[in-house]
């Protein structure tokens, strides 16, 4: 009898130290900032002018630590994925929890929302697969959960009618948004990119020095272009072109229909960030701390800095200035016409997510789960 009673007292401390991630039925078709790089393209370029300063609004902690990644918001709720396997939602305007997800395993990449939904995959620690949810966070039901073989790693990409899922192993599937597959197609390869999608075609690229685009409609491949040596960075798209980097540091500029190189240009490491594009120039940074801006019309350089760090997260890029994470626990804060970093914001831990502008506040994200929200200033 004692031991029913300690157990059934656990059970309500339990659900008394965590809300259920379930919210209220008038949120249904808000505005959101839906995916990684709230675009399929994967756009992080606002031509807004703000100040070299950020005013901090509010800081929040979740359950455990985060990833290379970003978060993704609905309406007033921001929701921050979590390597321990957790989804967190918080208010958007104060940083109050509003509930949790809990589950064992390892979530990569960010949580897309489709109106009433969130879509994510939980990578299980012993096993290669992976655990993908489709759950309704007005019911609080998990609508479907599918077994994913060699897990998720890569940023799901959202579409008019349903998402496209890479895995690690390179199985690349559509699904509606209820979890119903709608073609499946296998490359056997070891992919580690962040995928991107045109609308009609997706690309990715994987270990054996390949460059993949497939149709949205059937999955079929469309071209399979090899190159020297392994790719781990995102992509992005941008007027009919992709750009990605590979392992050694070179960054391509490909024709988005065949694949064929337009230019390249060699920074001195590995890239694994996706890269930023505004109307006329792109930004990465590679491991080594070494940060470039190129034009995105022939590679050629507009500067390079260096900031004795690393860079694995993706940035913003601002009419004047890049918020570009720094694994050495900085968020810069860089000149886009110069590279002279205009300042820093010094945090305790590494600075682990790429920041996410929306309705006028930037969101970081740094180690142990904590997320920050800023008020840039705006100039005129």
């Amino acid at each position: 009898m004692k031991r029913i009673i300690t157990i059934l007292i656990f059970i309500l401390i339990a659900v008394g130290c965590s809300k259920s991630l379930i919210f209220r039925s008038e949120l249904i078709n808000q505005k959101s900032y839906d995916q990684f790089g709230n675009t399929p393209q994967r756009n992080f370029y606002y031509p807004i002018s703000i100040s070299d300063s950020l005013v901090e609004l509010w800081r929040t902690s979740g359950y455990g630590s985060n990833t290379n990644t970003s978060v993704t918001i609905y309406s007033d709720i921001l929701f921050s994925p979590e390597l321990a396997g957790n989804i967190v939602g918080f208010n958007l305007m104060n940083g109050n929890e509003v509930g949790a997800k809990k589950e064992k395993g390892e979530i990569a990449h960010a949580v897309v929302v489709d109106r009433m939904r969130i879509i994510f995959c939980i990578n299980e620690a012993k096993g290669n697969y992976g655990r993908l949810f489709f759950y309704d966070f007005i019911k609080g039901e998990t609508i479907k959960v599918i077994e994913v073989f060699g897990g998720i790693s890569n940023e799901l990409i959202k579409l008019n009618d349903g998402i496209i899922a890479l895995s690690d192993f390179g199985e690349v599937v559509k699904y509606d948004f209820l979890g119903n597959e709608i073609w499946n197609t296998k490359t056997k390869s070891l992919t580690l990119t962040d995928p991107a999608s045109n609308g009609n075609m997706t690309y990715f690229a994987n270990s054996k020095n390949q460059v993949i685009a497939v149709f949205n409609s059937d999955g079929k491949i469309v071209f399979q272009k090899e190159f020297e040596h392994p790719f781990e960075s995102g992509i992005s798209i941008f007027d009919e072109k992709i750009y990605l980097a590979d392992n050694k540091g070179k960054m391509f500029c490909l024709d988005e229909k065949t694949g064929e190189e337009i230019w390249k240009y060699s920074s001195s490491a590995k890239v694994i960030m996706t890269p930023i594009l505004d109307d006329k120039n792109i930004y990465f940074g590679n491991l080594n701390g070494d940060y470039y801006s190129l034009s995105k019309y022939d590679g050629s350089l507009n500067w390079h800095t260096q900031s004795n760090g690393m860079f694995n997260a993706t940035g913003l890029a601002f009419e004047n200035y890049l918020l570009q994470p720094d694994v050495n626990k900085s968020l810069l804060i860089i000149n886009k016409s110069n590279g002279v970093i205009k300042n820093r914001v010094n945090y305790e831990q590494r600075v682990r997510m790429s920041p996410v502008f929306y309705r006028d506040m930037i969101f970081v994200g740094i180690d142990h789960g904590e997320i920050i929200a800023y008020r840039p200033e705006f100039l005129k």
